[in-house]
């Protein structure tokens, strides 16, 4: 849902026909999603190793790992979706 918002946020029709501009391709429908895909992907799997380890969130090699696996995956899977 949010990554909707995000892509008519960024592929707004009416603002680009107004300036005369024709519209964007549907890439941003793609795009958008995978941004945020991305983003909560790299939140969520940031935080686990750290609460595992009892400590707070860090930037120690697995928290990294963790974050960089997590991201991907939802960046991927929202860039299949959208």
């Amino acid at each position: 849902m949010l990554g909707e918002v995000f892509c008519h946020v960024l592929d707004s029709p009416g603002r680009l026909r107004s300036a005369g501009r024709p519209p964007r391709d549907a890439s941003v429908r793609t795009v958008g999603p995978a941004i945020l895909g991305g983003i909560v992907g790299a939140l969520i799997g940031g935080f686990p190793p750290a609460i595992i380890a009892g400590s707070a969130p860090d930037l120690t090699v697995s928290v990294i790992l963790a974050a960089a696996v997590a991201g991907g995956l939802g960046w991927t899977l929202a860039a299949v979706v959208g």
